[in-house]
């Protein structure tokens, strides 16, 4: 190649390659390409984070509701003079887990009867639907159990 036609190409190439050093300095915009990238992590470790908070207070909410209803039974067995019923005690643990009753069911067994020495169990199970549509429909199944010996 003729030493003009290279001198004519770094010419015409010198202005480009200064335009592509300005862009690659020029920090203008930098913060919203960065701030496009990370906001839909953020977003969807904050709606991960509610989730798994609902779920962990569900699961407590059963915990807590059996063990109270354990407790209550426990001391209203059938030589106490105020006996309480398996529908008693199955509406109050549904009331104490307060969870919405159309996702929540409780059983209430003794064995082998409610008199003192027997054993009283409480059985919650609760269907937790996480409220997004990541999960596409799915529910899961929380149970909690409790038994204590009836003492009245």
């Amino acid at each position: 190649m003729p030493e003009g036609d290279e001198l004519s190409s770094e010419r015409a190439a010198g202005p480009i390659l200064a335009a592509i050093r300005r862009l690659i300095r020029d920090q203008q915009g930098a913060g919203v390409v960065e701030f496009a990238f990370v906001i839909p992590i953020a977003i969807l470790l904050t709606i991960g984070a509610v989730e798994v908070g609902r779920a962990v207070w569900a699961q407590a909410s059963i915990i807590q509701a059996a063990k109270e209803t354990a407790r209550f039974a426990s001391v209203r067995g059938s030589a106490s003079g105020m006996a309480a019923t398996e529908d008693e005690l199955v509406a109050l643990a549904l009331q104490l887990a307060d969870l919405p009753p159309e996702h929540t069911s409780a059983v209430v067994t003794w064995a082998p009867d409610n008199r003192p020495g027997g054993m009283m169990t409480v059985t919650i199970q609760h269907d937790f639907t996480p409220l997004t549509s990541a999960f596409d429909g799915a529910s899961f199944t929380f149970n909690a159990t409790a038994s204590m010996t009836v003492v009245r």
